[in-house]
């Protein structure tokens, strides 16, 4: 119900602030372990990740690319140490960029976080 409720009013945002260059958000299918949702707004890129590893603990990754009118990409990539269903938003994700034009590809997985101390 939560993403669900943050995704409409990313949905409703985007719309209001530019209604031209909104952009349907989805969930990225080579995400696994978790949900994965890369957005963007012309300005900067952002991340939604749910963690769905039933670890104590997992380590969360994503790569998101982005084109740019210049021809050239921005990545938005990073890892974090999330608990089963934490869910981590644009606040914590977003990267700035001038004039994102579309998305290209986006992946990741969370896997069983272990403490390398431990053997």
């Amino acid at each position: 119900m939560k993403r669900l409720v943050v995704a409409a009013a990313l949905a409703a945002t985007s719309l209001l602030v530019h209604p031209l260059t909104a952009t349907a958000q989805q969930y990225e299918p080579g995400m696994k372990g978790g949900t994965l949702i890369c957005g963007y707004w012309p300005w900067s890129s952002w991340v939604v990740i749910t963690n769905q590893n039933n670890a104590p603990r997992s380590l969360c990754r994503w790569k998101c690319v982005y084109r740019l009118p210049s021809g050239e990409v921005h990545v938005n990539a990073g890892a974090r140490n999330v608990a089963p269903g934490e869910f981590i938003g644009m606040g914590q994700t977003s990267k700035d960029a001038s004039n994102i034009t579309g998305r290209v590809s986006g992946g990741g997985s969370c896997v069983a976080a272990t403490d390398p101390r431990r053997k």
